[in-house]
């Protein structure tokens, strides 16, 4: 029995709060209310759920009512939520109407998601030869998993939008509709490469060349200098085209070219 009103945070947004007043406005004197507080998991606040209250737990005198009473929780209620149900708050002085139970929901947070109003947001992790070339992946929602296509060249923070995977909106009458999903791509760098995973990286990174070893390269440019500054006058005249081999090698070291 009793019936149950909604007040919290989404409320107090859309509609300004309620007025706590009885209904048609009408003031008179009631019992006292009675304030609870629950708690849900995360899971249960998407779908909705109930929970029996033993009012005489909670210090409410039943000895003429029914000790419990059946809540039903909706779905999309927020931390800090309140429902108000009627008529199960502390007995009126002489006969007059009973307060209200006042119960205060706690939603436990989620390990997979952060909310916004109704939206939701979920933090996928890519590594960085996926986000490169592109993939299709798992991600989890309030309805289980679901399959999502990376593009090609996805970066670390790009949000990729799932509609209608969000909060349900049965609050605020909009029964069946969802807000959306925001997933977040968190990419991530290797921190321990194999010799050959580090070779195919230096040939990405310098156009399809692989580096040499730093140390066999800074010999050989020691060595053309060497050999640069040897010979009479003469010699000199040659300098520029020996400059253009040293700039060439300068090229392919750094992909931009070579032989």
């Amino acid at each position: 029995g009793g019936s149950q009103q909604f007040r919290g945070t989404i409320f107090e947004h859309i509609f300004g709060g309620g007025s706590g007043q009885g209904f048609g406005g009408q003031r008179f004197r009631r019992g006292p209310s009675v304030t609870a507080a629950i708690s849900i998991s995360f899971e249960e606040a998407m779908q909705g759920t109930t929970r029996s209250i033993d009012l005489s737990s909670i210090g409410v005198n039943s000895s003429d009512r029914d000790s419990r009473v059946d809540v039903n929780i909706p779905a999309g209620v927020d931390d800090g939520f309140q429902l108000q149900v009627e008529g199960k708050g502390m007995p009126g002085p002489k006969g007059a109407p009973p307060g209200d139970l006042l119960l205060q929901v706690r939603v436990m947070p989620s390990p997979y998601f952060r909310r916004d109003g109704f939206d939701l947001y979920s933090d996928v992790k890519l590594d960085m030869v996926d986000a490169a070339l592109g993939t299709t992946i798992d991600v989890q929602t309030i309805k289980g998993l679901a399959e999502i296509k990376i593009k090609a060249g996805t970066q670390s923070g790009d949000r990729l939008r799932m509609r209608g995977y969000g909060v349900p909106k049965d609050l605020i009458g909009q029964n069946s509709r969802q807000g959306d999903q925001y997933v977040v791509v968190r990419v991530t760098t290797p921190k321990n490469l194999d010799e050959r995973q580090r070779k195919l990286l230096e040939a990405f990174k310098y156009g399809g060349e692989v580096r040499e070893d730093a140390e066999t390269e800074a010999n050989d440019e020691a060595k053309d200098i060497n050999e640069d500054g040897k010979g009479d006058g003469s010699d000199e005249a040659d300098n520029g085209s020996g400059g253009d081999n040293h700039g060439a090698k300068k090229r392919s070291w750094f992909g931009f070219g070579g032989e």
